[in-house]
C-alpha cells in the first residue's frame, strides 16, 4: 500500500501522534518531578515530627529526674544515706535497716508511683544505695551502665541511657558488685569504708553501647536463668551544699510505654515505619514488622526486634522467600543506617533495601546529643504508586497514540466512527475544565448541582452550574455573588468554595466540598423531633458560621433546615455545614442599592423560616433577621413542626408578621428546659432590637442551658454508627442547598407594611 505523503489527511494523525506522544512524555516527567518533591517533603515531615517528639519526652523525663535530684527533702535524705554508706562497717544490711533509707525509698515511690518510672539512686562508686527493692541495696552497676552513671562525676550533667536489655535472676535475688569508676577527686581503689556483699559473679557482658545483651545480667550473675526485659534510663546528679556532687539518682523507663509508641504513633499506611537504632546498626524500638521477620527466620519465636534486630541487608526480599547463604554478621548494614551512623543525614528516593530486604525509599538523621538515630522508610512500590499508574497510563496512551496512526493509515472510516463514539462519551460525561460530573445530585431555580470528580485530586467535589439559558445578566451577577460572598468565609461550619469559573458554552460553574451527610429537614422526618442538648450543639455551630458573616457585614437570609446539613468529617460527629449563601447580602451597603431598590423590592427566603422584617421591609433586613430564621430552625428542630402553618405562602407571611407563636413547651409532651425555651422565643419576638443583639450573644444562652453539655462524644458516635447502618444506600445530599421553598417573590406595586 502506498500513501501520499503531501495530502495533510495523512499528515495530520502522525503530527498528532507525534504530539501526543511529547507532550504525554512532558507531563509524565512534570508529575514524577512533582510526586518525589512531594514524597521528600511528606517524609522529612514524618521524621521532623517524630525528632520533635522524642526530644519533647526525653526532655520531659531529663526535667522529672533534675527536679527529684534538686528537691531539699530528696537531697538531705539522700546525703543522709550517703553518709551511712561512707562509715565503716556499712553493709546493704545496715542500709536496709536505715530509717533515712527507708523514707527516701518512700519518698521516691510516692512520688513516682503514678508515673510508672522505677529508681535507683548510686554514690560515686556506683554502688545502689536507694531501689524500689531494698534487696539490691549495696549491688553495683554493671561496667555498661556504670560508666554512664559516671560520667555524671565527670561532667555534672544528666544524660540519657538509650534502650537496653536488664536481665532479672528467676530465684531470689543476687546482688553483683561491678567494677567501680572513681568519681571526682577518688581513685578507683574499692571505697574504703562500704562493704557490699560477697562478690559471687562478674560484672556481665555489656552490649555494644547501650548494656548487656545476652550473659550477665545487670543485678544477677551469669549462668544462672533469667527474664530480660528492655528499659531506659535518664539520670541527674544529687549535689552537697558546697556544689559536689554525691551520688546520681536514675529513672528507669518501660520504653514500649513512650519510646517506641511515639515513633509508631501515624505509621504512613501499611508499610511506613520511623525507627530508632544505635551506632552499631542495632534496633532499639520495636519494628511493625516483626511477625513477618520471625517467619524469615531473622528474629525468634520469643524474641522482640528491639536490641536484638541488626538492621543489615540481606541482599534480597526475605518476605518473598529470599534466604541468604551466609550470617546476618556477614551483611552490610542498610544504606539509611550506615549514612546516619557516618554522620550523613540525608534523603534516598531512588530506592534501597530495608532489613527485610524489601526496596524502600527514606530520610534518616543522627541525633548526636541521643547518640542513636532515627530513620522514616515506606516500601518503594508504595510511595510510587501514583507514579506506577502515571506510567501504566503514559504507556497506554503511547500506545493508543500509535495504533490510532496505523489505523487512521489503514481504515480512514475508523476515525470518523471513532470521534461519533467520542462525541457520544462526551455528552454523557460531561467536563469542565479538571473536573468530571459523575452524577446529578439536584436541580432547582437557582442552578443544578452535580457530583464531580478532580482529574489530578482525585476527591469528591460538588459543582453547582448555572445553564446557558438560565444565565441572564441578573442571574449571573446573583451566581457571582453566592460565590464571591461565600469564599469569603473560612468558618468550619461554612461550606467552602473551591473554584469558580464558565466554559467555552457559556456554562457559569463553581465548585465546592462534597457533603455526604443528611440535612436538618431529612433528618427530622427521618427521626422526629430532636433532643434539647441536641439542638443546642447544632445550633451553637450554625451561630459560629453566622458570627463570622455577621462580623463581614453579611446576612445570610435563607437560615432553614434543608440548608444545614450535619456530617461525619474526620472523626468530627455531628458536624454542621450552613450551606446556600445565594441570598447572602451586605446589610452595611444600604446606599449602594438604593436605585434598586425604587425599581424593585422583593422578598427572599423560605416561607416558614423568614423574619416579619423580611416580609415588611425586605430592603432593610440585617443580621437580626438571621437570628429569628434561628430561632424559628430552633422550633422546629424542637418540636418537629414550623412556628407558622398556613394554606398559602402569604398566610404564612402574614402570620409571621402579626400572631405570637406558640411556646414550644405546649406542641410537645415533654417539659423543656426554661432556658432553652425562652431563648428560642426571644429570637422570635417581632421587633428585631428586642431580640439578641447578636449570634454570639444568642450563643451565650444557649450555653447557660443545662442540657448544653449533655449531648456526649459518644452519644454522637453511637448516633453516626447506627445511621450509617439503617440507612439503605448512599444517598447524595445537597450540598448548595438547592431548594424548592426558597422564593423570591416581587412586591413591586403590592401594598407593604409600612416599614
Amino acid at each position: 500500500m502506498s500513501f501520499d505523503w503531501k495530502q495533510k489527511v495523512w499528515l495530520a494523525p502522525l503530527t498528532a501522534m507525534l504530539a501526543i506522544t511529547l507532550v504525554g512524555w512532558w507531563c509524565k516527567t512534570e508529575v514524577k518531578g512533582s510526586i518525589e518533591q512531594h514524597l521528600i517533603i511528606h517524609l522529612q515531615a514524618i521524621l521532623k515530627s517524630k525528632i520533635t517528639s522524642l526530644r519533647i519526652w526525653i526532655d520531659n523525663q531529663m526535667r522529672l529526674v533534675e527536679i527529684l535530684a534538686s528537691e531539699e527533702r530528696t537531697r538531705s535524705l539522700i546525703w543522709a544515706v550517703v553518709a551511712q554508706a561512707k562509715q565503716d562497717g556499712a553493709t546493704g544490711e545496715i542500709l536496709r535497716a536505715s530509717q533515712e533509707s527507708r523514707e527516701l525509698r518512700e519518698n521516691l515511690l510516692s512520688r513516682l508511683r503514678t508515673e510508672g518510672l522505677e529508681f535507683v539512686v548510686t554514690d560515686a562508686e556506683g554502688a545502689i544505695i536507694a531501689s524500689p527493692n531494698d534487696g539490691r541495696l549495696g549491688e553495683r552497676l554493671n561496667d555498661s551502665v556504670l560508666e554512664k552513671f559516671q560520667s555524671i562525676f565527670d561532667t555534672g550533667k544528666s544524660v540519657l541511657l538509650t534502650p537496653y536489655q536488664r536481665a532479672r535472676p528467676e530465684g531470689g535475688r543476687s546482688r553483683t558488685p561491678g567494677s567501680g569508676r572513681a568519681g571526682p577527686g577518688r581513685n578507683r581503689e574499692e571505697p574504703r569504708n562500704f562493704r557490699p556483699p560477697p562478690d559471687r559473679s562478674g560484672p556481665g557482658e555489656g552490649r555494644r553501647n547501650s548494656g548487656p545483651r545476652s550473659g550477665g545480667g545487670r543485678f544477677g550473675p551469669p549462668g544462672r536463668e533469667r527474664r530480660s526485659r528492655t528499659i531506659m534510663a535518664v539520670a541527674a546528679p544529687v549535689r552537697s551544699v558546697e556544689g559536689e556532687i554525691v551520688a546520681v539518682i536514675g529513672l528507669m523507663i518501660r520504653p514500649e510505654q513512650e519510646f517506641s509508641r511515639i515513633l509508631s504513633v501515624g505509621y504512613d499506611g501499611q508499610s511506613g515505619e520511623t525507627f530508632a537504632f544505635d551506632s552499631n546498626g542495632v534496633m532499639l524500638s520495636r519494628s511493625r514488622f516483626e511477625a513477618e521477620l520471625r517467619v524469615a527466620g531473622r528474629l525468634e519465636a520469643n524474641q522482640t526486634s528491639a536490641l536484638f534486630l541488626e538492621l543489615r541487608d540481606p541482599g534480597g526480599d526475605l518476605t518473598r522467600g529470599h534466604r541468604p547463604s551466609t550470617g546476618p554478621e556477614t551483611w552490610p548494614l542498610t544504606r539509611l543506617v550506615s549514612e546516619a551512623v557516618a554522620g550523613n543525614d540525608g534523603v534516598d528516593i531512588e530506592g534501597f533495601r530495608d532489613y527485610r530486604g524489601v526496596p524502600v525509599v527514606g530520610t534518616w538523621h543522627w541525633l548526636d546529643d541521643y547518640e542513636f538515630g532515627i530513620g522514616t522508610k515506606v516500601e518503594k512500590k508504595v510511595a510510587f504508586e501514583t507514579l506506577r499508574a502515571l506510567n501504566l497510563v503514559f504507556f497506554i496512551l503511547l500506545l493508543l497514540a500509535m495504533l490510532c496512526g496505523v489505523g487512521m493509515f489503514l481504515f480512514s472510516g475508523l476515525s470518523l466512527s471513532l470521534r461519533r463514539r467520542m462525541e457520544a462519551a462526551n455528552r454523557e460525561v460531561k467536563k469542565l475544565g479538571q473536573y468530571t460530573l459523575t452524577e446529578k445530585i439536584s436541580e432547582g431555580g437557582m442552578g443544578t448541582v452535580y457530583r464531580a470528580s478532580h482529574a489530578l485530586l482525585r476527591r469528591d467535589t460538588a459543582i453547582k452550574l448555572l445553564p446557558p439559558d438560565q444565565a441572564d445578566a441578573k442571574a449571573i451577577k446573583r451566581f457571582e455573588q453566592e460565590v464571591q460572598q461565600t469564599s469569603r468565609l473560612v468558618h468550619p461550619n461554612t461550606i467552602q468554595v473551591f473554584d469558580y469559573g464558565h466554559t467555552p458554552d457559556g456554562i457559569f460553574y463553581y465548585s465546592m466540598e462534597y457533603l455526604d451527610g443528611i440535612n436538618l429537614r431529612d433528618l427530622v422526618a427521618r427521626d422526629g423531633r430532636l433532643s434539647e442538648a441536641r439542638v443546642i450543639y447544632i445550633l451553637q455551630q450554625v451561630c459560629g458560621s453566622l458570627a463570622e458573616a455577621h462580623e463581614a457585614g453579611l446576612v445570610h437570609r435563607d437560615i432553614k433546615p434543608a440548608n444545614v446539613i450535619l456530617c461525619d468529617l474526620g472523626g468530627m460527629t455531628d458536624m454542621v455545614k450552613v450551606l446556600d449563601f445565594g441570598l447572602v447580602k451586605s446589610y452595611r451597603d444600604f446606599n449602594d442599592d438604593m436605585m434598586e431598590r425604587t425599581e424593585t423590592i422583593t422578598i427572599s427566603g423560605s416561607p416558614h423560616f423568614i423574619s416579619p422584617e423580611a416580609v415588611s421591609c425586605p430592603d432593610q433586613v440585617d443580621h437580626r433577621s438571621d437570628i429569628y430564621s434561628v430561632g424559628a430552625l430552633g422550633y422546629y428542630l424542637l418540636t418537629g413542626a414550623y412556628v407558622f402553618e398556613g394554606m398559602t405562602t402569604f398566610e404564612v407571611f402574614r402570620k409571621h408578621t402579626t400572631e405570637v407563636p406558640v411556646p414550644p413547651s405546649r406542641r410537645v409532651d415533654s417539659e423543656l428546659e426554661p432556658e432553652l425555651e425562652t431563648a428560642i422565643l426571644r429570637c422570635l419576638n417581632k421587633e428585631p432590637e428586642r431580640r439578641f443583639d447578636s449570634v454570639t450573644e444568642l450563643l451565650t444562652a444557649l450555653r447557660r442551658s443545662p442540657a448544653a453539655r449533655q449531648w456526649t462524644e459518644e452519644q454522637r458516635r453511637s448516633w453516626w454508627a447506627d445511621y450509617r447502618r439503617r440507612r439503605p444506600e448512599r444517598v447524595p445530599e445537597i450540598p448548595a442547598g438547592v431548594s424548592e421553598e426558597t422564593l423570591q417573590i416581587n412586591l413591586s406595586g403590592r401594598t407593604q407594611t409600612a416599614c
